[in-house]
Order: C-alpha cells, then structure tokens, then sequence
C-alpha cells in the first residue's frame, strides 16, 4: 500500500513533467519553423512539422518512461530528491532538444554519434568558425536550462493525482515500445524525415547504439574465411596471406603514360588540390543544378578528365588517407586510427616519393589537428601549415582559398626548388558557413548565371535557395583560376602535374538528392605535360589516385617502389566509355559504413540501385538476393577494416624494413 501510493504520487508529478516538457518542444516545433524559412539551404516542411509534433509526443514518452524508473526508486525514499531527479532529468532533454534543433537548422544533419568523435579543441573551433561567442551561448543555455527547471518544478509541485494518471505509465510505455520500431528507421538523407524525427531522441539513441556496438574481432577460422571473401572479388590481384588480407604483390598497371610527354630524366611534381565540397551537382556537364565551376569546367578539356569520381566518406576526414594512401578506414577514418600514438603500418604516395628524394608540403587553411590532419600529414613525411587562420574580418572555417595559396607561394613555392615537389592544398571556403571575401560580388555573379539559366522556375527556384553556398563555389573556383595564374609564373610549371578533385560533395546540397551525389565529386589531372587531353566516363575514386600517379612516376621515371602494396584499388579506369568495375564502401560522417557499391549496384542504407546505365539514372532494385549478396560484402570489410587496423594488419614489417632499407 505505501509503495502504491507512493507510485499514485509519482504518477502525477511525471505526466506534470510529460506535458510541459511536451509543450515546450511543440514550442520548438514553431521555432524550427521560422528558422528554417529564414535558411538559404532549407525551406520550411510545415506537414513533417505538424506530423513531428506526433514523434515528440511518442520519442518524449519514451524518454520519460526511461528517467522515471531511477527517479521513481529515489522518491519512494525521498520524495523531494526524487522529484528533483525527474525534473533535473526532463529539463535535460528539453534542453537537448532544443540544441539539437538549433544544430538541424544551421547544418541541415542530424547529430548522432559523431559529437563523439571530436575533442573539445575541435568542438570549440567547429563553434568558433559559425561567429558564435561560444561562452555566451553557454551561459544563454544555462539560463534557459534554469528557467526550464524552474517551470517544470513549479508545474510539479502543484501536481494533484487523479484516477487516470494510474493509466499514465502503461500508456507511455505502449507508446515507447511502438516508437523503438519507427526510430530504427534510417533517417540518412531522408530531408523529410529529418524535419520530421525528435532531435533528442534520435541522438540519444545512436548514442546508445554507439555505445551498445562492439567491434568483434575475428577468430582464425572467421579471418581465413573473410580473407578469402575479399580475395574471391579481386582475382586480378595476387594477396600474399590470409593474415595481411589487403596486401598483394601485384603493382597497379600504367595506364597514364600515354597521355604524357614524361621525360625520364626529370621528375614531375606533383600538385593535390583538394577543393572542400566540390561536388559534380554544380560543377561539370551533367549537373542537377547547372555549373558554378567556369574555370574548372574549363581546365577540364585540358586534362584528363574524370567526371563520374567517388569520394570514399561524405566528411572531409576521409580524403586524406583515401587520395593519398588509398587506404582501408579504420573505425572512426584513418587519421584517427593513431592508437597509442602511433598508425598502422602502411605505404602512401607521399612515402613513397619521400623515399625518392622528393619535398613534400600540407596546406590547410584552418586548424590542422581537425579529425588529427596533421598527425597523419606528420606521419607521411611532410611540413605543413598550422593553424592559419582568417583575419577576423568575417568568419569561416578557416583563411580564404586565395589567402591559402597565397601563403604557399610566400613560403616555399615561390624560386626553383632544389627537389622535386609535392604538394597537397585543402581547401575551405565552400564549407559552412560559405563566407567569402567580396561576397557580395559573388551574389552578384551568381543571380546573373541564374538569370541565363534555361531551367524551369521551380528548379530555379531551388537554386536560389543556395545562393550562399554557390556563391561560395564561384569564389573558389575563382581563387583557383587565381592560383594556376600565379603558378604558371613559376619556372616548375612546366613540369608539374595537377591532381584537382573535391574531398566529398556539398552535404548541404547534395543529401537533397541522394547518397551518390554526396560521394560523386569530379576529378582532374592537369599539367602542361599531357600530350593528349581526353575524358573518361568509367566510374573511379580516390583510392585509385595515388597507385595510378606511382605506377606513371615508376613506369617513366624508374622510382624506387615497394615490393609489395595494400592499395584498396587497383587504379584509374581508363575505359573511354561509362562502366562501373569499383568495389568499395563508403563512410558516413558518424563512420557507420552503411553503403558500398559493388559493380553496377549500389547500396544505399538498404535501399538497392541499379547504376548500369549512369550514376544519374539510379533504377531501384527489389531483388533480395542481389541486396544480400551485397551486404555480405559490405559487412566482410567492414570486419576485415576492423582486423587490419585494430591489430596492425595492412602490411608487413618485414616488406616495409625492405622497402626503407633497400639503400643499405
């Protein structure tokens, strides 16, 4: 009787806690609204809104049926503690809620797991690049976090029990149950959803699936087996062993020499530009949205052209390793993968050329620990530029693409080295939040390309809803026509090979549309050496760069190359017509891997396309065997990804001691 009366108690003070808390987010419903009809990159969902106030009632019964049963165990004690306890509890995820809506607005994703897997440093700067006074929107926070819990625990205290509150807790309970199954949902994509979905709901739960996963390492019997998974899809390679699963004896053939006039006696250098979220929905023939990329567009009928590029992760955190080692991911991208303060063992293109006396160099306009950028530039052999930052005249990710170039010229581009070069330029003013300098002359140019457009108004429309983030494309594409007029000043011009692709698309842009388009990015090869300019529709990626540019340096210029490689593709697809021979995954910004393309299909989530005829026409495929069969080599590289990084696994000691040793 005590405990049930106590329960009736308790009972009154959590609906007390549901409704408040629930009117308090149907406020944030309204404020969502307005800030997304304010936003150049979202327009307002008014229908997911309104069906969002239905997932808020579900996602929030959820929520409090969860805190009720600590803070119900306290208050049969100590009623007072216990309902401080609930109300301490609600306010929390009222606040979380309303954070995480701010979030949506401002970056149109969802946040998941992925808050995890930066430091505070890396918080504060990604805080910092917005314009916000981080410490003031703390204390704005902490003091609506207050008055939340000053309102809910007023409400409470004036809780009355009534008959049906007994009722309040089955209820909730049924509702939570019945919500598990909507949440497990993908949402990835889905802009609908995601207006749609409870902010705070969704993140609590990948956080609990975060914390829930476990990675399995594999016994012996289930690696031999995996390896041999993986080395049945690549037959045109020869694999060492079992215990190294990606390693192979077998080089990359040569397939761009013909293009060049190479000579043997000097070495090219080499030049990577990396172009922060060019994506090929605005840049190129066939785009969604028209070109923004004049410049690009027209480098491109000078180089070796490949308009059908994927990148291997939707964040920037992937193109490092994937251009420049074409290397498996780890658990959380492989600039992270640098447990006990040290990578695995593993070759690059950058190694590589060190090894043949070539000077390497890392621009990168922001803060260069981001997601650990140096530590693994660090780890290839380069000097590179830290922490530049803007001026603070307007805010961004960090110093402008004109400022970035500017700042290699002044100090080591400028003269004739004495070495061989190479050089790897990150990009990013086309990352949020799109300032640019002169920003309203790119507004400018950007309403007039639009005005010459001949698409319909309501694709015109959706256009001009991202006037600020193709403005910002229009700069950079301009900073780049910039650069290449100062570097062909330079006497090592002419003997200099340009690599210019995007490290992913737009998110903002492309998640619009589909997850093809978030990893489709163009890709150039340039330099005043290429004898015979052409383009190739065949499907490639950044993996296929670096053992490409290594088997052209080898075939023409005999450098030193290691015995044996880990390359997770066998190198650019040279094909004049479409075609799609690529196996590959793909990683999410929370580093799920969840999409993989095998051939002429591509999986999505779980969602099946056939792409046989062109990554624009995605045909939706219901065979459910095909979609196993492609699963099951999703979920074979993801464990084999796990096993060779966890434990050290992409390449031998003994071939690596080789290879650095050879001169002794």
């Amino acid at each position: 009787m005590y405990v049930l009366n106590k329960y009736k108690l308790f009972s009154a003070k959590a609906a007390k806690a549901f409704f408040v808390a629930l009117s308090l987010f149907a406020l944030f419903r309204v404020v969502e609204i307005v800030l997304l009809a304010f936003t150049d990159s979202l327009k307002p969902y008014f229908l997911p809104e309104l069906c969002g106030l239905l997932d808020d009632f579900a996602s929030l019964a959820y929520c409090i049926a969860i805190v009720s049963i600590p803070s119900f165990l306290v208050f049969i004690f100590a009623e007072k503690a216990g309902t401080i306890l609930i109300v301490t509890l609600s306010s929390f995820i009222t606040l979380i809620e309303l954070c995480l809506k701010i979030y949506f607005v401002a970056t149109s994703v969802l946040l998941d797991e992925a808050l995890f897997f930066y430091s505070w440093p890396d918080v504060k700067y990604i805080l910092e690049s917005t314009g916000l006074n981080y410490l003031l929107v703390l204390v704005l926070l902490t003091t609506f976090g207050a008055a939340v819990f000053y309102l809910l625990h007023k409400q409470i205290a004036k809780a009355n029990y009534a008959n049906w509150m007994l009722s309040f807790f089955p209820l909730i309970i049924i509702v939570a149950i019945f919500n598990r199954q909507v949440i497990n949902l993908s949402v990835e994509g889905n802009k609908l959803l995601s207006v749609e979905i409870s902010k705070s709901f969704f993140f609590f739960d990948r956080v609990h699936l975060h914390i829930k996963r476990k990675n399995k390492n594999l016994s012996p019997e289930e690696l031999k087996m995996a390896a041999a998974f993986f080395h049945k899809q690549h037959r045109e390679k020869e694999f060492v062993s079992d215990e190294y699963p990606f390693q192979s004896n077998t080089q990359p053939p040569d397939v761009l020499s013909p293009y060049f006039n190479l000579s043997s006696d000097v070495k090219p250098n080499i030049v990577f530009l990396i172009v922060e979220g060019l994506g090929s929905i605005f840049s190129g023939n066939e785009t969604r949205y028209g070109s923004f990329t004049p410049f690009i567009d027209s480098l491109a009928k000078h180089s070796l052209y490949f308009p059908n590029t994927l990148s291997t992760c939707e964040r920037t955190f992937g193109v490092l390793p994937s251009l420049l080692g074409s290397l498996p991911y780890a658990d959380q991208g492989f600039t992270k993968a640098n447990g006990k303060k040290r990578y695995p063992k593993h070759f690059s293109l950058i190694k590589i050329l060190n090894e043949n006396n070539y000077q390497a160099s890392f621009f990168y306009g922001g803060m260069s620990h981001f997601t650990n950028y140096d530590d693994f530039m660090r780890e290839q052999g380069t000097n590179y530029v830290a922490d530049e930052k803007n001026d603070g005249s307007w805010y961004s990710w960090g110093m402008s693409d004109d400022d970035l170039y500017n700042t290699a010229f002044k100090k080591i581009v400028s003269g004739k080295p004495a070495m061989p070069q190479v050089q790897v330029y990150l990009t990013l003013s086309t990352h949020h939040p799109f300032t640019v300098p002169n920003q309203d002359f790119y507004f400018k140019k950007f309403n007039s390309m639009l005005d010459t457009m001949t698409v319909n108004e309501k694709l015109k429309t959706e256009i001009k809803s991202y006037i600020t983030n193709l403005s910002s494309v229009l700069y950079a594409d301009d900073a780049l026509r910039r650069f290449f007029k100062t570097y062909s000043s330079l006497p090592q011009y002419a003997n200099t090979i340009f690599v210019i692709t995007g490290d992913h698309a737009m998110p903002e842009i492309a998640l619009q549309n589909s997850y093809v388009d978030c990893y489709r990015i163009p890709l150039l090869i340039f330099s005043p050496i290429i004898k015979n300019p052409k383009t190739f529709p065949a499907v490639t990626s950044h993996w296929a760069v670096a053992p490409s540019i290594l088997a052209l340096l080898n075939a023409k210029c005999a450098i030193q190359m290691p015995a044996v490689n880990h390359w997770m593709s066998n190198g650019l697809d040279t094909f004049p017509h479409y075609r799609c021979n690529v196996q590959m995954p793909f990683m999410h910004n929370n580093a799920a891997m969840v999409d993989y393309l095998s051939g002429n299909y591509f999986l999505a989530d779980n969602t099946l396309y056939n792409i046989s005829r062109g990554l624009n026409n995605k045909k939706t495929i219901t065979d459910d065997n095909t979609k196993w069969i492609v699963k099951e080599r999703l979920q074979n590289f993801i464990a084999l990804n796990h096993y060779v990084c966890y434990l050290d696994k992409i390449i031998d000691k003994k071939s690596v001691d080789d290879f650095y040793n050879r001169k002794k």
